[in-house]
């Protein structure tokens, strides 16, 4: 949790790497996990990964329906995120929604508009 008093954590595709980038910019201190999925043992989108994080979160009586699931990446992060029934934001960077997948909840165009969002 941060000084906000949001529970927030990272889920990444990725290898022992993802902790050594968090490491290497200085926020190790700021960042309450790091899910890397090679590590874990479930690429996003698989439904695993996302109730993991869920666990790693260590909040009691919420529902998925009450997390905010936020990623750059419409499959893995979106649809992950949407298949375990969080609501999502997908952030945009400029590109479009492709027609063929549900939509997210909210759109941003980058991650700094997450604190709007949350009213931060």
């Amino acid at each position: 949790m941060n000084r906000s008093g949001v529970h927030w954590g990272v889920i990444t595709n990725g290898n022992k790497y993802q902790h050594q980038k968090v490491e290497a910019v200085g926020l190790t201190e700021h960042v309450p996990f790091v899910l890397a999925s090679q590590l874990f043992g479930a690429d996003k989108p698989a439904p695993e990964i996302f109730m993991e994080a869920v666990r790693l979160l260590d909040i009691t009586d919420v529902r998925t329906e009450e997390i905010l699931f936020v990623g750059d990446n419409p499959e893995a992060d979106i649809g992950g995120g949407q298949g375990v029934g969080m609501a999502t934001a997908w952030i945009r960077r400029g590109r479009e929604w492709p027609a063929s997948l549900a939509p997210p909840d909210f759109t941003l165009e980058t991650v700094l508009e997450t604190r709007q969002l949350l009213a931060l």
